[in-house]
């Protein structure tokens, strides 16, 4: 008996709800069954702006002006009022952006007239059924004056406007410093000061063909150096290291080298004419041609 009266109630609702125009369809494919399409941007623009609508669903009811410059004003049946902004996409959907109300997130719907004409549904972007809409004939002093207060103006900008403006600063005219002249070059005794200076200490160094005459160059390291042709006349090399050094062809006459070490070098050709050798080590030096005419060669090692 329950199961039969639980049926005729549930038959009679579904007849009443069938009966009022739009209830039964609650998801946007069914509108063009029902000979309905979505409207254009366009026609939204011409629906909306400057109208008060009433949107209701199971948890909303209120009403909302669409503010010709695209701001919103609304107030729902508990009193509760909020503003924010609207707009029209160009793929024919409204967007509605509360300040407070959906906590602030921006929605956006698809808008079709119920058949019949009588009122809008809002769909939802995945084409859910949001509201039911009704275009009401009057607009309520409290919509149109809430949120057009008195615009805020920024005090510190004003403050900024009555700050004067920093003194023009004169710059001076640009002034081109010429490029001093290039150095002069040095002379020949320059070169020569310079090159004695370096070779106290220059192992593996390129002295080819220098002149070194009268050098003092007393210990001096020298060890690999590249003195072939060099001319060390009259120089003093005592104790230097030249080992290893390349000193073919150099002139080393009456040089003074006691004590220097002169193994391994090539002396190939070199000039010892008059040098003070005594107790010179030439061990493993390359003598061939090499000239010792009057030479002082007490204790020196590696000549035969």
């Amino acid at each position: 008996m329950n199961i039969h009266k639980n049926r005729i109630v549930t038959t009679a609702m579904a007849a009443i709800l069938a009966a009022i125009p739009g209830c039964g369809i609650n998801s946007l494919d069914q509108m063009p069954q029902a000979g309905q399409n979505t409207l254009s941007a366009k026609s939204l623009h011409s629906l909306l702006a400057g109208q008060n609508l009433h949107l209701t669903s199971i948890d909303f009811d209120a009403q909302v002006l669409f503010k010709e410059n695209q701001k919103l004003a609304a107030r729902n049946r508990g009193g509760e009022t909020d503003t924010g902004k609207w707009d029209i996409t160009s793929d024919d959907m409204v967007c509605l952006d509360f300040d407070t109300w959906h906590f602030g997130d921006m929605r956006c719907y698809s808008v079709a007239q119920y058949p019949g004409g009588k009122g809008y549904i809002f769909f939802t972007e995945n084409g859910a059924r949001a509201y039911s809409v009704e275009v009401l004939d009057t607009i309520p002093a409290a919509l149109i004056s809430l949120g057009a207060g008195k615009k805020r103006t920024s005090y510190l900008k004003e403050q900024n406007k009555t700050v004067a403006a920093p003194a023009t600063r004169e710059i001076a005219p640009e002034v081109t410093v010429p490029e001093p002249p290039p150095a002069p070059e040095p002379s020949p005794e320059e070169m020569k000061r310079i090159m004695i200076t370096t070779a106290r200490n220059c192992p593996a160094c390129n002295f080819a063909g220098v002149d070194l005459r009268g050098a003092e160059l007393v210990g001096a390291n020298l060890a690999g150096a590249n003195l072939a042709g060099a001319d060390l006349t009259g120089a003093n090399l005592r104790r230097a290291d030249l080992s290893g050094a390349n000193l073919q062809n150099a002139k080393l006459r009456v040089t003074n080298l006691p004590g220097a070490n002169l193994t391994g070098c090539d002396l190939t050709q070199a000039d010892f004419s008059g040098a003070n050798l005594i107790k010179a080590n030439l061990s493993g030096s390359a003598t061939q041609g090499a000239l010792f005419t009057d030479a002082l060669m007490e204790g020196t090692k590696g000549i035969k």
